[in-house]
């Protein structure tokens, strides 16, 4: 199981977790208009790309799209650059390997083992350059919220926090509000 985090509010209408494909996710913080916009184009992309190939897009495939999009038009007249940062997180199709990448506006873009985007994200990163493990399962669970209650433990009562899982066996995401975990971790569940 892959674990990623996002730090920030999330609107009850608006989702920042989104599927691109049924191995591929995208986190985005920025501007929602922007963001509704990329992830149509990338979601169209990695069905074009499996209708072409036969074969499912790869996480560093789709984020080299992505970041090609958000580069060009910071070039383009007429036009501005998309204001929204991304994670994209999904597993490759053929080996099962996770993978983790964040994109910038500029169309810059890294791999990480992990990371997280939006408000307070420089402290989530630090944390979890701090304490990072190499795990699986509840334990990379148990890290995200710890990150999370240890950077955000005093926004709680005004923020959402979500985590998206991916479940090899099951070859399925699963968005969780770990909000409702929050009590487990406090008591040491």
């Amino acid at each position: 199981m892959l674990c990623n985090v996002f730090a920030g509010y999330v609107c009850r209408s608006v989702k920042k977790i989104v599927s691109l494909d049924d191995h591929v996710a995208l986190v985005c913080a920025g501007l929602k208009a922007d963001a509704r916009v990329l992830i149509n184009k990338a979601r169209i992309e990695c069905q074009s790309y499996r209708l072409t190939v036969e074969d499912p897009v790869t996480v560093e495939y789709i984020t080299r799209y992505i970041a090609g999009l958000q580069q060009k038009y910071t070039q383009s007249g007429g036009v501005r650059p998309f204001g929204l940062s991304t994670l994209i997180v999904g597993f490759d199709p053929h080996l099962g390997v996770p993978a983790l990448y964040q994109t910038d506006p500029s169309g810059a873009f890294s791999a990480w083992k992990a990371n997280a985007t939006g408000r307070n994200s420089n402290s989530m990163r630090e944390f979890l350059e701090k304490n990072f493990k190499e795990t699986s399962g509840q334990e990379t669970v148990k890290l995200a919220i710890r990150a999370l209650l240890e950077v955000s433990y005093f926004l709680l009562s005004r923020f959402t926090f979500e985590c998206i899982c991916y479940k090899l066996p099951k070859h399925a995401w699963s968005s969780l509000a770990l909000n409702l975990c929050f009590e487990a971790a406090l008591t040491g569940a």
